[in-house]
């Protein structure tokens, strides 16, 4: 039986696999011309994330990533990898104890880093959903400083070497 967790890492049992709810999520791996990858850091955890979050429901995965980018970073993608380059699951359950299991699509996206709109971040739903954004090293999103969401999308990149 899979073991769900909450956004800070404590553990739940759930006995009713019935009251399990789907959730697709998209994530974003943008990368500058150096290779690094911009990363995000939510107001309640100290490590990095992904852009990216929940596929609202009527709304394709393409369009929640361009959502979910501009909503996390300010940045318009310019444009989205056609297929996931990776995929990973997670059992959580939500702030009001809700149990989901995710299933998480990575890919490729571009920005268009030459306009950046500050004033979109934190403004759809939680005021703290990123704290700090920056881009970083593969090397340096860890297990300690990457929250584990991400980890498949890290795995694959470090395997494969994608270019930037």
């Amino acid at each position: 039986m899979p073991r769900f967790h909450d956004q800070f890492g404590e553990e739940y049992e759930i006995d009713d696999m019935s009251a399990v709810s789907w959730r697709i999520c998209a994530y974003a791996v943008i990368r500058n011309g150096m290779g690094e990858i911009l990363v995000i850091r939510p107001g309640w955890d100290a490590r990095w994330e992904l852009p990216g979050g929940g596929v609202d429901i009527g709304e394709s995965v393409h369009e929640a990533l361009k959502r979910e980018v501009m909503e996390e970073t300010g940045y318009a993608a310019k444009s989205i990898q056609d297929r996931p380059f990776a995929m990973g699951e997670q059992w959580f359950v939500t702030d009001d104890k809700k149990p989901r299991h995710a299933l998480c699509l990575f890919f490729d996206v571009e920005i268009d880093a030459s306009t950046r709109r500050a004033d979109v971040v934190n403004t759809a739903g939680r005021t703290d959903e990123v704290e700090a954004m920056e881009w970083k090293d593969l090397d340096e999103l860890t297990d300690a400083t990457a929250h584990h969401v991400i980890r498949p999308a890290l795995e694959f990149l470090r395997k494969e070497k994608l270019p930037a």
